[in-house]
């Protein structure tokens, strides 16, 4: 369904040159407290065509979750949906997802944060923003009013931020996570995670 994804081999320009009009390609790497795992599609993968496609099938590996036996996608993905729920509420909710999309003319990445994140979940996005910016990816952001400590939805709108010319929107929303104090230290109530190779 998926691969390892070498953001070298993603963010090249000879692999952008060949995509034409509205075609695009899709990666995401999901962070959770403990990993990192940073994949893309296979090609002509009928089953695996969307980001949200991809969370799910890494959160059911990082969980060890059984998957449905359907060539359906959408009864695929609502089995799927269904099996995940009941290990863990709101599924990928409680992760930060960065979302890459590349086509022949942009090079972007849509992070996407529960309001609260793990002083290594930080680091670990800080990490990513050194690739983003090494491959001028531009990077925007979505705060979710979703609290993961205690599985609810918070009061309140989700923050989101774009770039200007000074900073991006990932710079932006790392600014106000770290001044809402919404980085902390917390166990997400999930079963055992398994470390992905």
């Amino acid at each position: 369904m998926y691969k390892d994804l070498i953001f070298d081999d993603f963010f090249n320009k000879d692999r952008q040159s060949v995509l034409v009009d509205v075609e695009r390609e899709i990666a995401l790497s999901l962070i959770t407290p403990n990993q990192v795992v940073s994949v893309e599609t296979l090609p002509n993968n009928q089953l695996c065509q969307y980001h949200l496609d991809l969370s799910l099938q890494i959160i059911s590996d990082i969980y060890k979750i059984a998957k449905p036996s359907s060539n359906d996608r959408k009864l695929y993905y609502l089995c799927l949906m269904s099996e995940i729920a009941k290990y863990i509420k709101d599924n990928e909710r409680n992760f930060i997802i960065a979302r890459y999309i590349i086509s022949n003319s942009t090079r972007a990445a849509i992070l996407e944060f529960p309001y609260y994140i793990t002083p290594r979940e930080l680091d670990s996005v800080k990490e990513l923003k050194t690739i983003y910016e090494y491959y001028n990816v531009r990077a925007t952001a979505i705060i979710h009013n979703y609290d993961p400590i205690d599985n609810h939805t918070l009061v309140g709108k989700p923050q989101t931020f774009g770039e200007d010319q000074f900073r991006t929107g990932l710079e932006k929303a790392l600014q106000y996570l770290e001044e809402n104090k919404c980085i902390v230290e917390y166990q997400l109530n999930a079963p055992k995670e398994y470390i992905l190779k």
